[in-house]
């Protein structure tokens, strides 16, 4: 996190691979980083089948795929970004973000 706050300019692609829990926080600091129209990439959203299983089960999840989950929903509701989640390699989020 500290290497992102030192960074200036526009970024055509950002890919985020991070720590689960820290995911928001690498959001909330990327997003102003891209360029209209850039490319946000995050991988390991749906972690195998556990985030989408959490997500109808009524069960409590544990701390990782609570994080998943919250970042998904936070993802594909942001108004900046147009996004969404691909069920291939543990699940691929992709975003660009608007004009």
């Amino acid at each position: 996190m500290k290497l992102l706050s030192g960074l200036d300019g526009e970024f055509d692609l950002v890919f985020v691979d991070a720590k689960k829990d820290e995911w928001e926080a690498y959001l909330e600091s990327v997003v102003p980083l891209l360029r209209p129209g850039g490319v946000l990439v995050v991988d390991n959203l749906l972690w195998g089948v556990q985030v989408p299983l959490a997500a109808v089960n009524e069960e409590s999840p544990d701390k990782e795929v609570a994080s998943l989950l919250a970042f998904n929903e936070r993802f594909v509701n942001r108004p900046q970004l147009q996004s969404v989640i691909l069920p291939f390699a543990d699940g691929t989020g992709f975003a660009v973000k608007a004009e």
